[in-house]
């Protein structure tokens, strides 16, 4: 099996940003040579030269068709070139496809949704093991737990699978305004710990793999870092 990693944030927080090569950021970003990714929301990618980089060659595709994108995965499980796979924003599947079944009265679409989700993650998750499956997601606050979860539509992918339980890493991204500066600064949260307002943040990686709560947000340093953990040879 792959391994399975989920970013979750807001909107503008810094997850697709995280993908690209940023030097005035200090983002090191992914070997576009040994990435695929599958951009749901079909946006353009935050990032120079990703153009080039990504959407000229044979490693990106644009497509929130849950079974396109299963196909797509089994495709790159193929692909000895790709190390690293990534679905981006995988929250646009769930919603695109509640508006196109918005006028259906019955709760079998919600099943029907929710098993779409699971099967694309499966597909994620059986990818080659030297390969690492990285899932981009919303957050979403459930105020009544004070819990920051991925953000899903029904009940289902919260209370049947727990879509959490499914990853071996969940990063939160994180951003700090200074005001002396006037900038933001971004990162990833790698350890459960909680909000200003005590709410809990699950993110979770293995022990020892992240010494820091706080790192970058830059998914280069962090396959490299899962690579020296498992003593895989990962971004060259």
């Amino acid at each position: 099996m792959a391994v399975p990693i989920l970013v979750l944030g807001d909107t503008g927080t810094g997850k697709s940003t995280s993908l690209g090569a940023i030097p005035e950021m200090g983002i090191k970003g992914l070997n576009p040579k040994e990435t695929a990714i599958i951009n749901v929301k079909a946006k353009p990618l935050p990032f120079k030269g990703s153009m080039s980089a990504y959407q000229n060659n044979k490693n990106y595709a644009e497509t929130r068709d849950p079974e396109v994108i299963v196909r797509l995965l089994h495709k790159l499980a193929e692909r000895e070139d790709i190390k690293n796979v990534v679905v981006d924003d995988a929250q646009y599947i769930l919603s695109g496809e509640w508006v196109d079944k918005s006028t259906r009265k019955d709760y079998d679409k919600y099943t029907e949704m929710g098993k779409h989700i699971y099967d694309i993650i499966e597909a994620g998750i059986a990818l080659r093991p030297d390969q690492n499956f990285i899932y981009m997601s919303h957050s979403d606050l459930d105020e009544r737990k004070g819990v920051y979860k991925i953000k899903t539509i029904g009940r289902m992918l919260d209370e049947k699978i727990v879509l959490e339980g499914l990853f071996l890493v969940v990063l939160y991204t994180n951003t700090e305004y200074d005001p002396k500066r006037k900038a933001t600064k971004y990162s990833f949260i790698t350890q459960t710990t909680e909000d200003r307002m005590g709410n809990t943040i699950r993110a979770k990686s293995p022990a020892g793999m992240f010494p820091e709560l706080e790192i970058p947000n830059d998914l280069g340093l962090v396959v490299e870092t899962i690579g020296r953990y498992y003593g895989r040879n990962q971004h060259e």
